[in-house]
């Protein structure tokens, strides 16, 4: 999270971000992270201009969840795996395998893995 919220206030003087969105699910827990360290408000539905908006997301598999947004909004992500449709502005780490994350938030997915 370091790195991107690093390379996230970097770029906020230059882009000026009205608010801060989340691709639900993973998406939304890092968004209002950033929100908070980069203090812009976080908003589910904005009517602000699409190039104003910073969307995020926890992860970047395939890029399908991504993809629509790619080019309306600056997009950041903390990890993309390799071989992703798209890649985000804005990224922690690239995935080199096929390693499977489960994030803190993921109750169900730790839980399956005991």
């Amino acid at each position: 999270m370091e790195t991107l919220s690093d390379q996230l206030r970097v770029a906020q003087p230059v882009h000026q971000w009205d608010v801060v969105n989340g691709i639900p699910r993973g998406g939304v827990i890092i968004a209002v992270s950033m929100s908070h360290i980069l203090d812009i408000p976080y908003a589910e539905q904005s009517n602000c201009v699409d190039n104003r908006v910073l969307l995020l997301d926890d992860i970047v598999d395939s890029g399908r969840t991504m993809k629509p947004y790619v080019g309306h909004f600056h997009t950041g992500s903390l990890f993309v795996r390799r071989g992703s449709r798209v890649v985000p502005t804005y990224y922690s780490e690239i995935i080199e395998d096929d390693t499977w994350i489960v994030f803190p938030w993921e109750v169900e997915e730790r839980e399956k893995g005991k």
